[in-house]
């Protein structure tokens, strides 16, 4: 009789949710709160009411209680990685045990896990390497909507802070802010798609200024909340007593235990 040797399918180590062995664990089951849905393996927090459960909102340790662990008798398809948890949905959270969650960014084994508890905005800077004189005019794009033209005011500062309001009537979904001297640093909503700074470009006046845009801070959709990393992230995320057990690449899924 022939060896299967070959197969059609992928097998998959694990998925974000999954109990990783049979070593005791301690799960706790609750409902689930509010509007914004859940998923498998992201950390949940205390809701309004005994027994309730949130995606966390606060660096507060002793409101976060633990990864939602899958349920097993929803079946993950090929290829997904997570279960969407809604509303009134009855979910179960690991709070002693090892558990498969899946990782922001690189770890190795003994890292400690931190909790992402808010969504980070988009910051861009717009720095001029030169000061701007008169006659000259501005000319740049913001999230695909280029700005009015801007022709120098009087003086670098004001022309600066022209600008900033330009970026600001273009787009709604932007907060510019000058320094006065040679940058301006434009934030996105919160949430908000990325609004690239492109096209940015100096004419006419006896000098040209030149301008380099950098991306500073990159967006995090408040949504991905109770996702897990190994560092606080500029204060959105914050230490849990749980340990990584495991390498993995940023993305990666890897296995965590509650020390």
């Amino acid at each position: 009789m022939p060896v299967q040797t070959t197969y059609t399918r992928d097998m998959i180590k694990a998925f974000p949710g999954l109990i990783a062995d049979l070593r005791p664990l301690e799960v706790d089951s609750k409902l689930w709160e509010g509007t914004v849905s859940g998923s498998f393996g992201v950390f949940a927090a205390r809701g309004t009411e005994d027994g309730q459960a949130v995606l966390p909102s606060t660096s507060t340790v002793a409101n976060i209680l633990g990864p939602i662990v899958a349920h097993q008798n929803i079946e993950l398809g090929r290829g997904e990685t997570e279960v969407e948890i809604v509303a009134e949905n009855s979910i179960s959270v690991m709070r002693e045990g090892n558990i498969y969650v899946q990782t922001e960014d690189a770890c190795v084994p003994g890292d400690d896990v931190f909790v992402r508890y808010a969504g980070k905005s988009q910051v861009q800077t717009l720095v001029f390497d030169a000061t701007l004189v008169s006659s000259n005019v501005i000319n740049g794009v913001v999230g695909g909507t280029a700005i009015s033209p801007v022709t120098f005011a009087s003086t670098n500062a004001a022309t600066l802070t022209a600008i900033a309001a330009a970026m600001e009537a273009a787009n709604s979904a932007v907060t510019a802010v000058s320094d006065g001297t040679d940058t301006i640093t434009v934030t996105t909503d919160l949430d908000a798609a990325d609004q690239a700074l492109t096209s940015w470009v100096v004419t006419l006046g006896s000098t040209q200024a030149g301008t380099t845009v950098t991306e500073t801070v990159e967006a995090v959709d408040s949504a991905l909340r109770g996702q897990v990393r190994t560092d606080a992230d500029s204060t959105t995320a914050v230490e849990v007593d749980w340990q990584f057990e495991e390498t993995a690449i940023a993305g990666g899924l890897v296995k965590i235990r509650k020390k």
